[in-house]
């Protein structure tokens, strides 16, 4: 595959993945004023991994060099959640059609970032 095209690809990617934690923690906010809740740990949380996302996305599409560590820590976060989705139970994802769609999603997506980290400028002070 062409440089440009793991780029956009990975760009896309964890655009997608940085809109929907994003989603996700406004959900929980919402869902946290109506019923008097606190989980501001959890939405926190999911911030931290939107804003690792779109930094990600960023950096990769336009060639930073930092973007390198960014899609190594993106992508590896994403195959490690793949692996866990299905070792760690199916029960939250609607059993083992849901855990295997999902594992194979995040582990695709994990792919690709790592692919995308792979052909990346190195990392700031690396040798050439």
């Amino acid at each position: 595959m062409s440089d440009r095209l793991i780029r956009v690809s990975c760009g896309v990617l964890c655009s997608g993945l940085s809109v929907a934690c994003l989603w996700f923690a406004l959900q929980q906010w919402q869902l946290g004023q109506a019923w008097k809740l606190n989980r501001s740990s959890f939405i926190g949380l999911l911030c931290s991994f939107a804003a690792l996302f779109a930094f990600t996305a960023v950096s990769v599409v336009f060639q930073w060099r930092i973007g390198r560590v960014f899609a190594l820590v993106s992508g590896w976060l994403l195959v490690l959640y793949a692996v866990a989705v299905v070792l760690m139970g199916w029960e939250d994802v609607g059993g083992a059609r849901g855990a295997i769609a999902l594992f194979i999603a995040s582990g695709g997506s994990g792919a690709i970032t790592l692919l995308a980290a792979r052909k990346a400028r190195g990392v700031p002070g690396e040798a050439a």
